[in-house]
């Protein structure tokens, strides 16, 4: 698993990383970006039950730390879309 923060995330190297994948190895990322105005109005829709509590490296709950999933709200990526904070935008999470 790797993982690049916004600094990081080029278009380049997820290619590369993406390139790296073969029938016998996966390779997993995670990038993480700027949130944008667009991603700003996609988490606004979000209902209070989309947003789950996150989980530590460990698998433990991280209690006050929340994700939900954005992917289809936003145009500006094919990619899967999680959005991660302190504190759930519109609503209650669940578990």
């Amino acid at each position: 698993m790797v993982r690049v923060g916004g600094a990081g995330a080029t278009h380049d190297l997820l290619t590369h990383l993406e390139g790296l994948n073969t029938a016998r190895r996966t390779v997993r990322y995670s990038a993480g970006r700027k949130i944008t105005d667009q991603d700003e109005a996609a988490i606004a829709q979000l209902p209070g039950t989309a947003w789950h509590t996150s989980v530590d490296q460990d698998g433990s709950l991280q209690e006050g730390y929340f994700v939900a999933e954005l992917t289809g709200l936003n145009t500006r990526t094919g990619q899967p879309l999680l959005v991660r904070g302190p504190s759930p935008r519109g609503g209650r999470s669940r578990s």
